[in-house]
């Protein structure tokens, strides 16, 4: 399996209890909650993809590599169970396992390094040109997400005191 950069978003105790709370009511609520999250951090994803496809080029042509890295970026949701916590990660991966640190090399100033066309006598660094495409997004936009997800939490919870259940 190939390697993984992510950030991760996980929810305390008291966002647990809501979901049991929604589960106890109704076992479809925590599906439509969970949608909810997913939506409210797309944006994020959009942007960090945008980003990635937009990195200049240094060599003529386009070898579909920044297309690819965009493709891998994705949101994996959770709403945790009794023994898991729930979460929100939004990861980066490639098909190709030996690309794995692509993603993360284009996001750090560091770079990454790698073999030269394969050769493993031969290894270089190579700079992103832009950096910070993946995680500046993902901070910008981190209150907005923040926002919205209270707003789908506040909104199930007036539904759980209306159905005369109780989130707490």
């Amino acid at each position: 399996m190939a390697e993984k950069s992510s950030v991760h978003v996980i929810f305390g105790p008291e966002f647990n209890r809501v979901v049991q709370a929604l589960r106890d009511m109704d076992k479809t609520l925590p599906t439509k909650l969970r949608k909810d999250i997913v939506n409210a951090v797309k944006p994020s994803v959009r942007k960090a993809q945008q980003n990635v496809r937009a990195l200049p080029v240094k060599h003529r042509g386009r070898s579909g590599l920044y297309g690819r890295v965009a493709r891998g970026v994705k949101i994996r949701a959770s709403l945790g169970s009794a023994t898991k916590d729930a979460r929100v990660r939004v990861i980066t991966t490639m098909d190709d396992p030996s690309q794995a640190v692509i993603p993360r090399g284009l996001n750090s100033p560091k770079g990454w390094r790698h073999p030269v066309f394969g050769d493993r006598n031969d290894w270089v660094v190579q700079h992103a040109s832009k950096p910070g495409w993946f995680l500046d997004p993902m901070q910008l936009n981190r209150q907005n997400v923040k926002d919205s997800i209270e707003k789908v939490l506040d909104e199930v919870a007036k539904k759980v005191a209306a159905a005369g259940g109780t989130p707490h």
